[in-house]
């Protein structure tokens, strides 16, 4: 480096700064001076030039660096993208990815800040293009293929479906599948080939099998050389393989069904054991092992089964066998069942089932173990396919699972069955019991014990049908008596039995005469036996407790006729003592207080308003305070019409006669107060304008005295005038 001379700063003359040099001999070379510091220069300005290059240079690295992997990232999200595109197998998708790496290379190398990066990244770029392509090209491929297997296995499901739906056409689906197969076996290895051959082989016997069982699952097992549930079946499914095959071979020798008595009948209901001596039998012995009745109730008990239905009764046997056994031998019956002795076992049983005497030792034996199965929910045996070619793509497995499935079925058939056999029976006694409840006249005790399907509910039946009907006969029974005037001997008026035979006696005679006919029979009826029909009682009280003036006196007129029959007969039956009640109102109103009939309802309607309750209630306070008022008037002078003083006329001859006609005012003033709306003096006035109506005076003893008019109606009609043509005073 060269050196440069050192100085001082000095203060010039002018406050300007000088130079002060240090070293006189520094100008004593300055040629050379001058050369170093050049050289010095283009050292400098090199460096400078390299330490620029190199930040170009980084600056270049770090965006290849970016530019390669945006580029990778863009590519990533690219090829998601076009897969979503690309249809049929990804077809075009390479074409695609191409033309996509393509625009985003270009996008870059445009982008580059210098030649040095445009060409490293082209050169990456290129070199990348391989694994971009060659992915494309191997996700088609696979994509491809893979749409190829999926449409053929589309195709094979389809073949199948038919085959499902119709498994008469299994060869010629089978045809068409195979040349399906052989078109798509361009694309397939060997090992594929056969593989998707023996699928499509099985797939279709599958399908097949399914139809049948579906169709007819009991000759599906036929086909697979295992006997139906119907021939031999345990419907309980937790009995063991060995238990069920025994319990087949007993059945086999008792009996060929659940529902079966001794002598061959059969019954319907499961609910319990029958308990009864079947037709041609001679035993109570029932059910698929002819369990009698103590001993259905010894093994039902300890299994705990609440009813006969078949899997009770499976599991009482098998409890009653393995109990018999270990108290006839001492040893346990799976151990002997496994081990196979059976000799030993017919004999144990025999002596609760006495069928099992009539195989040999051999026979026992063979059924036994032909009967013997891994399932246990089906006693029937194994499935033996060999050498049938409808199976021979099917392994054992799916042959196994193709059995239960067609067991299943069987069952499921037998419960539909017997389901639909219960269901009849109920409609049939549902039937008969509604028909006998509403007196149908075509159900008789003939049409009951005909019917075979009920056996077990026949004694119930009739003995609805003799209860209801009863009643019918009683009535049968009652009507001469009526006719003769004398049905009074056979009711008790008192007996709830005799007034029910009272109103069925009405309502079985009233919807046989007119209308206009129904009411003298009901008032015959009470003049007879003392007792109202109820139907009756209920039309009157509705008609009391009614607002319409009209309804209200037709029940009141009805009433009172009753009433004069019978005076206690309204009281007798339910809410008559309500009905009793009006018609007193009503006949203290035409009778005591000298209403007409219309008056009389109209009275009885209001106090059955609602309104005109409340209104009532709300007066109540101030009627008390106004009768008290009213209580020392002299009634005397309301009926001295002289001008004499000291007239009054005595009020009734005795002082029990005056208190009453005291009491009668009291009540008219205190209605009154109620129909004026609290008007004291227009309830005062009323009253005692209503009392001169009642009353009038005599001079019969002599004196003048208050009694009361007899009733103007009666007068009336005695003199054939009209209603409240009568006034008089003495």
């Amino acid at each position: 480096m060269p050196r440069f001379p050192t100085y001082d700063r000095q203060q010039g003359l002018s406050g300007g700064a000088t130079a002060s040099f240090q070293s006189p001999g520094a100008f004593t070379a300055p040629a050379q001076a001058l050369a170093d510091l050049g050289d010095s220069t283009a050292d400098l300005g090199h460096s400078l030039n390299v330490r620029q290059q190199k930040v170009r240079n980084s600056q270049g690295d770090t965006w290849l660096s970016l530019a390669r992997a945006e580029t990778a990232l863009e590519m990533q999200n690219a090829q998601n993208e076009l897969r979503q595109q690309a249809t049929d197998g990804a077809q075009g998708y390479t074409d695609m990815v191409k033309a996509r790496y393509e625009q985003v290379r270009q996008r870059y190398l445009k982008s580059a800040p210098d030649d040095r990066a445009r060409q490293m990244f082209d050169e990456w770029s290129n070199s990348y293009s391989a694994n971009v392509i060659g992915d494309a090209a191997t996700f088609q491929a696979e994509s491809t293929l893979s749409k190829r297997n999926d449409d053929f296995a589309k195709a094979m499901l389809a073949h199948s479906q038919v085959v499902l739906s119709d498994p008469s056409q299994y060869d010629a689906v089978a045809k068409r599948a195979m040349d399906d197969l052989a078109g798509a076996s361009q694309w397939m290895t060997p090992d594929q080939e056969l593989k998707a051959r023996n699928t499509v082989t099985q797939e279709l016997q599958l399908a097949r099998a399914k139809a049948e069982i579906q169709r007819d699952p009991a000759k599906f097992l036929q086909e697979i050389g295992v006997s139906t549930p119907t021939e031999a079946a345990v419907v309980a499914s937790e009995i063991p393989p060995e238990g069920a095959a025994l319990l087949n071979t007993i059945a086999g020798t008792e009996s060929p069904d659940y529902n079966v008595l001794n002598g061959g009948e059969r019954f319907s209901s499961f609910a319990d054991h029958p308990r009864r001596v079947g037709r041609g039998g001679t035993a109570t012995a029932a059910g698929r092992y002819q369990f009698v009745e103590k001993t259905w109730d010894r093994a039902s008990t300890a299994v705990g089964a609440k009813d006969f239905s078949p899997a009770s009764q499976d599991r009482s046997a098998w409890w009653l066998a393995q109990n018999d056994y270990k108290a006839n031998t001492g040893r346990d019956l799976m151990t002997d069942m496994r081990a196979g002795r059976y000799t030993e076992i017919r004999r144990a049983l025999g002596s609760t089932w006495e069928g099992l005497k009539s195989l040999s030792d051999s026979e026992f034996a063979s059924r036994v173990t032909k009967g013997s199965s891994t399932l246990p929910s089906f006693a029937g045996g194994s499935p033996n396919v060999a050498g049938n070619e409808r199976f021979s793509g099917l392994d054992a497995g799916q042959v196994l699972g193709l059995q239960q499935q067609a067991e299943s079925q069987v069952a499921a058939i037998s419960r539909q069955e017997q389901a639909a056999a219960t269901a009849q029976l109920a409609q049939i006694k549902g039937s008969l019991q509604l028909g006998i409840a509403t007196g149908d006249t075509s159900i008789t005790p003939h049409t009951i014990l005909s019917s075979p399907l009920l056996d077990d509910d026949k004694a119930q039946l009739i003995k609805s049908y003799n209860e209801a009907n009863e009643a019918s006969m009683a009535v049968g029974r009652a009507l001469p008596l009526l006719r003769e005037g004398r049905l009074g001997d056979a009711i008790d008026p008192y007996d709830s039995k005799g007034k029910k035979l009272v109103d069925d006696i009405y309502d079985k005679t009233s919807s046989a005469v007119g209308e206009d006919q129904r009411q003298p029979l009901a008032e015959e009826i009470v003049q007879q036996t003392g007792v109202v029909p109820q139907s009756v009682l209920n039309s009157i009280r509705k008609g009391l407790t009614d607002t319409n003036v009209a309804n209200v006196e037709a029940a009141a007129q009805q009433a009172a006729r009753i009433a004069a029959i019978n005076p206690a007969a309204l009281s007798r039956r339910d809410g008559g003592s309500e009905v009793q009640k009006r018609a007193d109102d009503f006949n203290y109103f035409v009778n005591s207080l000298n209403m007409s009939p219309e008056e009389a309802a109209k009275r009885i309607a209001e106090m059955n308003d609602p309104d005109k309750q409340r209104d009532r209630k709300a007066l109540e306070p101030a009627a008390k305070e106004f009768t008290k008022q009213i209580e020392g008037e002299n009634l005397a002078e309301v009926f001295d019409e002289s001008w004499m003083p000291f007239n009054d006329p005595d009020i009734g001859f005795t002082e029990g006669q005056a208190l009453g006609i005291q009491a009668e005012y009291q009540a008219i003033a205190q209605e009154q107060f109620f129909q004026a709306n609290g008007n004291a003096d227009i309830a005062r006035n009323r009253a005692k304008e209503e009392m001169k109506r009642l009353y009038g005076v005599t001079n019969l003893t002599g004196r003048p005295v208050v009694m009361k008019h007899p009733p103007r109606a009666l007068l009336a009609e005695e003199h054939g005038l009209g209603r409240r043509s009568i006034r008089y005073r003495r």
